[in-house]
């Protein structure tokens, strides 16, 4: 994960669990609707960067698992073949 999905993320918590809403000023409808159009789009742009976050880290942890599967695999199998070094003629007997 990122910094800058971590920053935005955190960014996203503080402003959508402020509180305050849009609709605080009655007077300026057409101001309230502007805000709260921004609002929702700034929402659901927090929203896409939490998931986004959320796969990148799930498809990280899917890969490390294959890794380490494969890597065990390969130490359980190694008895099996000779070394390069001794098939080449490199490795001192």
């Amino acid at each position: 994960m990122s910094q800058n999905s971590v920053t935005s993320i955190s960014s996203c918590k503080s402003l959508f669990s402020s509180g305050k809403s849009s609709r605080s000023n009655p007077s300026s409808h057409s101001k309230a609707g502007e805000l709260s159009s921004a609002y929702y789009s700034l929402h659901i742009d927090c929203e896409a960067a939490k998931v986004k976050s959320q796969i990148e880290k799930d498809l990280h942890e899917k890969r490390v698992k294959e890794l380490k599967e494969l890597l065990t695999k390969i130490e359980d199998e190694n008895w099996k073949y000779q070394p390069i070094d001794e098939l080449l003629g490199l490795a001192s007997s």
